[in-house]
């Protein structure tokens, strides 16, 4: 691995203009120095793909901002998303959700300790945008059994989802292969399972780099 490989985040939004603004400034405001933003828009019928071309036009990083004419479903658009990058490592993220300043630098600094590790997972934050509550992604009970587990990971999700998948972080070389099932809607969930099972190593990082929003609809 090179000193400061490029990373791709990837922002997935829809009718997020309320939310879009917070996602792309928590993308341009990492602390690590070294990444691309791939911005595309699923066909939104609000203002969401005007607010975000403006924060990112103001931004000196590197973006590229795409629209579609037409929705598509999740996979199929990150398909899209990936098929655009440059990076050598991909982080996922929603529109609706944000990233601590530091998410990116401690991914890539786990890596860099882990070589052998192909994607990572991380703790982060839960919050309830009705309730304006914000609480901890996991209890310290449920990060130990993932830790303690993480060789099971695939029969443990096979049979419950345990994790929250913000921020997902990988190798692009491993979603080139093995791109998104688009027939599928659960498609974090299936690509954990479908990873894991080929072998593929997964690592779980205790620190706390993302927000998860929760909204009734």
């Amino acid at each position: 691995m090179e000193n400061n490989p490029l990373v791709s985040i990837i922002i997935i939004t829809m009718n997020h203009e309320k939310f879009i603004e917070q996602a792309c400034i928590s993308a341009i405001s990492q602390t690590y120095p070294n990444i691309e933003i791939i911005f595309l828009d699923n066909n939104s019928n609000d203002k969401t793909f005007e607010i975000a071309q403006k924060v990112l036009s103001q931004s000196a990083i590197k973006h590229k901002i795409l629209k579609n004419t037409e929705s598509f479903g999740i996979s199929k658009n990150l398909n899209i998303l990936v098929s655009n990058t440059n990076g050598e490592f991909i982080s996922i993220l929603s529109g609706d959700d944000w990233y601590t300043k530091n998410s990116v630098e401690e991914k890539i600094k786990y890596f860099k300790e882990n070589p052998n590790t192909d994607f990572v997972l991380t703790d982060g934050y839960k919050y309830y945008q009705e309730k304006d509550q914000l609480t901890d992604a996991y209890s310290q009970k449920e990060k130990e059994y993932i830790t303690q587990n993480i060789s099971n990971f695939f029969h443990d999700n096979i049979t419950e989802n345990k994790t929250v998948n913000v921020g997902t972080f990988v190798k692009k070389e491993i979603l080139i292969k093995y791109p998104f099932d688009e027939n599928v809607n659960t498609e974090d969930w299936d690509m954990n399972l479908r990873l894991t099972s080929k072998g593929f190593k997964l690592g779980f990082i205790d620190y706390k780099l993302f927000y998860y929003r929760i909204i009734s609809t």
